[in-house]
């Protein structure tokens, strides 16, 4: 034992004062410091000339100046009188003998070791450490951001220390290797009942040196991979089961290890690589692990036909998985009910009753319809759903599939629906659905009043109608929608055609008159009593969609259990009505009802949930027991839920005579038995040994048999085809008839593309023939904040074409050029690349592009895989093409200069067919210019941040500039985010379902084949040169022209 004073370390302004113990031992040395400092902390970094001067010492072991090398760039923190143990320095491997000795050395307290209670860092080869674990499932001590392989250990050795082997890992990819230069033994202790001790010995042996920096083995960078400590990734998980974003998981978590590592004396910054989330990449990565964890069945089709065979054959009334996904349900009793509400109607004009047809959205793959009416019976009308439809399209035959053979021979509408409106909004398959389907619908059915003035705004929003003119032209519709006398409504129709303008006359008669007069004004629908006193409105379906999207808290619910919730929902609304036919509850019958109305036939127990409760309850579908069951991945939730409602209810039981369980079912008062032949619960409801139902669920938990078989999983659920989201109610590609592709107003994203491009550079040549089909208006803005575009705006990231879409379109809306400059944003370019012209060219009939002063054109190098931003600006006033290439290519691009030449002359044939004059497009009057003045980026990502500075410097006729950056992101991100708060304006939404005029397939091939016998063999040549000074003063050389 030797022992070292000091006072007044010779440290600028450092007072502290200490001693020095260290202690010999024939296999190790201690050293022990204590130090009292008054009012700061200690860094031991900073004393550095101390402890050299310590290890100096003649007195002592020469082994400590490897101990001193390593030891004093630590930055330990620590408070006053706290005692610091450095590593024990072990050079030789421990046999087992004399680690168990270390061990009960240390229960026994009788010397006294320091333990650490975070990770060694870095530790080097001979360092011993002591970790004492914050309980049983403490795993931190493995974080020391070295990389290792296992290389087993000696549980088969039955012996009281478990010790495992590591090496430090030299190589990643499939075949991973490892190094004996460095190695590292953990060491734990049983106790006598075979369970391990809160305190691992940790010993490295070897050398430091043969450990490598090494990147994560499925990354393609090169960046160093630290593994994170257990501790932080279990906080991650529990954090990411709430609504919290990934920032502000990675902030709360970050805060909280801060926190624990300061009442741990440890500085953050040593161990922050370990004990902190790594990126918000990384909490994203949880976040999406955790979610599957979650779902509610591995195989939703095959548990939808599992449920129909079991309870549900008489509420779930067809499964159609081919050639499109389609499921009709609803309970038998609200179909009784809805007859019976049909038929005091018929014989009661008087009562307010109606039928309302609406189709929601947001509710997965899916889309749901409802069929709504009123329960007249009870005071203030109240809605319920009488039948669901999920279906994948929204296609005629799934809607005439709906209404023609279910709703005409389940509800007796025709039978007794005549003094019945049936109101939807205006979509066409739906319409045309009804109106093929029943008989009487051609007088009863009626359209939403204020779907049709949406319409009417959309059109004038996208004919640039100022405030005034729009608040004329709505207050016209509305009136005329108020007037209760069809004379007087011709009369001021035609008083209103006089002032209208023709664009918007021609709009009207074709779209908006017939569906006015005859099914949305007063004069027509005042006949029903439902609108005796108003004009019909669809808001009792919107209002029902509004509470099934409010109490649906998952947004991705599988099929089998949106069926389940949305049956949960409707018999909760059927026990509501039971209640008040017994007087019970917040509804109130009707007078003249009282005692008349018997109850609807609905099981028991399957009227307890919570409406609110539903979709949470099915998702936190574990049966709960004293002991924590393990899901395995061939549990079926809706199923798991099932088997909970059996035993909360108690709807099992056991006769001892028969050896059987008797099984209730959970929405059917069928009973089913559960019997056990050879060791193999056997259940009637399928009679198959090796299926399991939720009743044999149930009677494994009664019986403590609360293990699953591993049963044969069938995927069903791959035979449906897999196709991407739409936004909304946005349409994906073939949701409706005749569609190709769009982009939704709404849509996260466009939809994937197919090519028929060659590859090969073509000339100028004619445009293929377009085929018969329904030609689909214009793109339309996306209307959503995209999340994916602000994570694209982090450093080093490739923009997406979200922000440069809509970043460039907020540009010249801020600066009100939108009457001078048209912006074809990137996904019109791809469509435009595979040959499918049909959105371009509504896009220039609409926006009258020839009358601009030039068009900007979002290109990408190769437009279906990703490569390279670039951007087109076509000169319509000075004839110039123009191609702007942070990255100055060879070949000029020339590709992509056929393509704006082929734009420029769709955009003359437009302009001929619409105004129907003769204008030549003459390429040889047409300058192509790859302007080698383009501003160059200095990195392989930045290529989308000067595509808009190029754009903004034409857009505000300035010179170009070049930005930084990170200062460059954070300008588009300013921008990104002020254009989507100006989406959300109330002027610029719009409805879906109406455009100014729709080019049909004759519109669309006349234009295609005007003059083309102009763009035969022709050649143009690139002039590589200077643009700026076309960019200054663009007005005054338009003027000089």
């Amino acid at each position: 034992m030797m022992t070292i004073s000091y006072e007044n370390c010779r440290l600028q302004d450092c007072k502290s004062r200490g001693i020095i113990e260290v202690c010999r031992h024939d296999d190790m040395v201690i050293i022990d410091i204590t130090v009292t400092i008054p009012d700061y902390l200690f860094f031991m970094k900073d004393h550095q000339d101390i402890l050299d001067e310590i290890s100096n010492s003649k007195d002592i072991n020469p082994q400590l100046d490897n101990l001193m090398l390593c030891t004093t760039p630590w930055s330990i923190a620590f408070y006053p009188l706290n005692k610091i143990q450095l590593p024990i320095i072990v050079n030789n491997e421990y046999p087992i003998s004399r680690i168990l000795c270390l061990f009960k050395d240390i229960l026994s307290n009788n010397k006294k070791y320091e333990f650490i209670c975070t990770p060694p860092i870095k530790p080097n080869g001979g360092e011993l450490f002591i970790y004492k674990c914050s309980n049983v499932n403490d795993k931190d001590f493995r974080s020391d951001q070295y990389r290792w392989l296992c290389k087993g250990d000696n549980k088969s050795k039955n012996s009281l220390i478990l010790k495992s082997y590591y090496e430090i890992q030299i190589t990643t990819g499939k075949i991973r290797s490892s190094s004996k230069k460095f190695r590292r033994h953990i060491y734990t202790m049983k106790n006598s009942n075979e369970q391990l001790q809160p305190l691992v010995i940790i010993h490295y042996l070897g050398s430091s040196d043969a450990a490598i920096d090494l990147p994560h083995g499925n990354s393609k960078l090169l960046r160093p991979f630290v593994g994170t400590m257990p501790s932080t990734k279990e906080a991650i998980r529990s954090q990411v089961r709430f609504k919290d974003g990934p920032h502000e998981t990675y902030k709360n978590i970050q805060d909280t290890k801060k926190s624990e590592m300061l009442t741990k004396s440890v500085a953050l910054k040593d161990i922050e690589k370990t004990a902190c989330p790594r990126d918000t990449k990384q909490i994203k990565n949880f976040k999406y692990n955790e979610s599957k964890k979650y779902v509610v069945s591995r195989d939703e089709i095959f548990s939808l036909l599992e449920m129909a065979r079991q309870d549900f054959e008489k509420i779930i009334l067809v499964i159609e998985i081919y050639p499109d996904t389609n499921v009709i349900f609803g309970d038998p009793s609200c179909i009784d009910l809805a007859n019976d509400l049909l038929k005091r109607s018929f014989t009661n004009k008087h009562i307010p009753q109606l039928v309302s047809y609406d189709t929601t959205f947001n509710l997965g793959d899916f889309y749901v319809s409802v069929l709504v009416m009123r329960n007249t019976d009870i005071v203030g009308d109240p809605i319920f759903p009488v039948l669901f439809m999920i279906h994948e399209r929204k296609l005629l035959r799934t809607h005439e599939l709906f209404w023609g053979s279910f709703i005409k021979k389940l509800i007796h509408f025709e039978k007794y629906g005549h003094n019945v409106p049936i109101i939807t909004d205006r979509e066409k398959s739906i319409v045309s659905a009804i109106l093929n389907s029943i008989s009487i619908a051609n007088t009863n059915l009626t359209f939403c009043h204020n779907h049709l003035i949406r319409d009417v705004k959309h059109w004038l929003h996208t004919n640039n109608a100022n405030q005034d003119d729009l608040k004329v032209y709505i207050n016209e519709i509305k009136y005329l929608i108020q007037i209760k006398n069809e004379n007087e409504f011709e009369k001021k129709l035609n008083e209103y055609k006089i002032k209208w303008s023709q664009s918007f006359l021609n709009y009207f008669e074709k779209n908006i008159e017939y569906d006015l007069k005859n099914r949305c004004s007063f004069f027509k629908t005042n006949r029903f009593s439902a609108y005796a006193n108003k004009t019909p409105t669809n808001n009792i379906s919107e209002s029902l969609n509004k509470m099934i999207k409010q109490w649906n808290d998952w947004k991705e619910l599988p099929l089998d259990a949106l069926v389940l919730s949305l049956y949960k929902m409707q018999i909760f609304y059927v026990n509501e009505f039971n209640r008040c036919y017994r007087n019970m509850g917040d509804f109130h019958i009707k007078e003249e009802y009282i005692n008349k109305i018997n109850e609807l036939n609905v099981p028991v127990s399957s009227i307890n949930d919570d409406i609110t409760q539903i979709v949470k309850n099915i998702k936190n579908n574990k049966i709960e027991s004293k002991t924590i069951i393990e899901k395995k991945s061939t549990y079926r939730m809706t199923q798991i839920s099932l088997a909970n409602h059996v035993l909360e209810n108690k709807l099992i039981d056991y006769s001892p005579h028969l050896q059987v369980h008797i099984v209730r079912c959970a929405y059917s008062n069928k009973t089913h038995t559960v019997s056990k032949i050879r060791n193999n619960l056997q259940c009637t409801c399928t009679g198959i040994t090796t299926r399991e139902c939720y009743h044999i669920m149930a009677v494994k938990f009664l019986t403590s048999e609360i293990q699953p078989n591993k049963n044969k999983v069938y995927k069903l659920s791959e035979l449906k085809r897999k196709r991407t989201k739409g936004g909304r109610k946005a349409p994906r590609p073939g949701d409706i008839e005749g569609s190709k592709i769009i982009r939704a107003n709404d849509s996260l994203e466009a939809d994937g593309l197919t090519s028929n491009f060659s590859g090969k550079k073509q000339c100028l040549i004619k445009p293929p023939e377009i085929e018969n089909k329904i030609v689909l208006p214009k793109l339309k803005l996306n209307n959503t904040v995209n999340l994916k575009g602000f994570e694209t705006l982090m450093p080093c990231c490739w923009i997406s074409s979200f922000v440069i879409d809509d970043v460039i379109s907020y540009f010249i809306i801020d600066n009100e050029k939108d009457g001078s400059i048209l912006y074809i944003p990137s996904n019109m370019y791809e469509y435009f690349y595979i040959k499918d012209y049909t959105n371009i060219i509504q896009t220039f009939f609409d926006s009258d592009a020839l009358n601009k002063d030039f068009i900007l054109v979002t290109m990408n190098t190769k437009p279906l895989q990703g490569e390279h931003w670039i951007l087109g600006v076509i000169h319509l006033k000075l004839k110039i093409i123009i191609i702007l290439d942070s990255l100055l290519d060879q070949n000029e691009r020339e590709e992509h200069f056929i393509n704006l030449l082929q734009i420029t002359f769709l955009c003359y044939n437009v302009a001929n067919y619409y105004y129907e004059t003769n204008l030549k497009f003459k390429l040889n009057e047409w300058q192509c210019v790859y302007a080698k003045d383009a501003i160059q980026q200095t990195n392989s990502f930045d290529c989308g941040l000067y595509v808009c500075i190029h754009a903004f410097c034409y857009i505000k006729d300035i010179s170009f500039f070049n930005e930084p950056s990170n200062s460059g992101r954070e300008w588009l991100f300013y921008n990104y985010n002020e254009y989507s708060k100006f989406k959300n304006l109330e002027e610029f939404k719009f409805s879906e379902n109406q455009y100014r005029h729709i080019l049909n397939n004759i519109d669309i091939n006349k234009i295609m084949s005007m003059e083309n016998e102009n763009l035969e063999d022709v050649t143009f040549s690139i002039d590589n040169i200077p643009i700026q000074q076309l960019t200054i003063n663009f007005k005054k050389n338009t003027k000089n022209l």
